[in-house]
């Protein structure tokens, strides 16, 4: 049986036989626990992840294995990418911020607290159209936080899901009705309405697989390279 464990976020090998101690640096905690929230297994050709706790010697020299819980990763939970936050606490969130920095004009809001964007001008990318409600828009994810999840993202920590879902990079103010239409698919599957954001929309998918080490599928890839070839 060929097993191996690998912490993705250190550079650590732990190779575990029956229990067998896995070398490790001093980690001195009170508890002599370290807790690794993900980590890699392959047992024979099977990928598997999970959760687990590892045993320090009163020393800490050596760790054992305390725990281990399998981690469903094929399951995506919209909770867990939180998004559309306030990290400056102006009580303007990623969404009324993109509005703002994305209108053509002036923007106007909800009220004099200045938190909600009511109007302004935008145009969307994807169909060509231009917009003065911010109502009509929904702001984009280039890259769904679905596809991310599934292609590499699952196994992220909560704070790299959180920047990734309020990347500027990864948002566009769009038609709401494109939006919902787009969902969560790839290139292969959906592409603007508008040609002539072509290039402009798969350089983007090319940028941010690579700024996150996503691995997108044969299709996408396949497209995105189709697309790139003609464009300027």
């Amino acid at each position: 049986m060929n097993r191996h464990l690998r912490f993705p976020a250190a550079a650590f090998l732990v190779l575990l036989s029956g229990h067998t101690f896995a070398q490790l640096p001093t980690f001195p905690t009170s508890s002599r626990l370290l807790q690794i929230p993900v980590l890699e297994a392959q047992i024979d050709d099977v990928l598997s992840y999970y959760a687990i706790a590892l045993q320090a010697s009163e020393d800490f020299s050596a760790f054992s294995l305390a725990s281990a819980v399998e981690l469903d990763l094929l399951t995506y939970d919209r909770d867990d990418w939180k998004h559309w936050e306030d990290f400056d606490k102006d009580c303007q969130n990623t969404r009324h911020e993109l509005l703002i920095s994305s209108s053509e004009v002036a923007v106007t809001f909800t009220s004099s607290t200045g938190c909600t964007v009511s109007t302004g001008q935008w145009l969307d990318p994807y169909t060509g159209g231009t917009y003065t409600l911010a109502s009509d828009l929904d702001i984009d994810h280039v890259i769904p936080l679905n596809y991310a999840h599934l292609h590499g993202g699952a196994v992220w920590s909560p704070f790299v899901k959180k920047l990734f879902a309020n990347d500027p990079e990864n948002l566009l103010a769009v038609d709401d009705g494109e939006n919902q239409s787009k969902s969560a698919k790839g290139p292969s599957e959906w592409m603007p309405p508008d040609v002539n954001y072509h290039c402009e929309y798969v350089r983007k998918w090319d940028f941010l697989a690579n700024k996150y080490e996503l691995v997108l599928s044969a299709e996408d890839l396949d497209r995105v390279k189709a697309v790139l070839a003609g464009c300027l």
